[in-house]
């Protein structure tokens, strides 16, 4: 199993079978891995098809994500 970070949440997915391995090499030649074309898949979806509100909820559920897991800054005094 590759190594997993605790930033990451695990969401499994079922798909007809013979299915995984197209989208697989679907994602691979767009030079993508198959988790990155599902996450980029969902995000142009909540963009092109959801409301306005979802759209800002959405936006405002990314941007606190991004504030809980950036990098401390660390307060040197000299």
């Amino acid at each position: 199993m590759k190594y997993r970070t605790t930033n990451y949440d695990l969401i499994a997915i079922e798909v007809r079978k013979g299915k995984r391995d197209a989208y697989k090499l679907a994602a691979s030649e767009l030079g993508l891995t198959f988790s990155m074309l599902v996450q980029n898949a969902v995000e142009e979806y909540i963009q092109n098809h959801a409301d306005e509100e979802l759209q800002k909820k959405f936006a405002r559920l990314i941007q606190e994500f991004a504030k809980r897991t950036a990098p401390k800054k660390k307060n040197y005094v000299i």
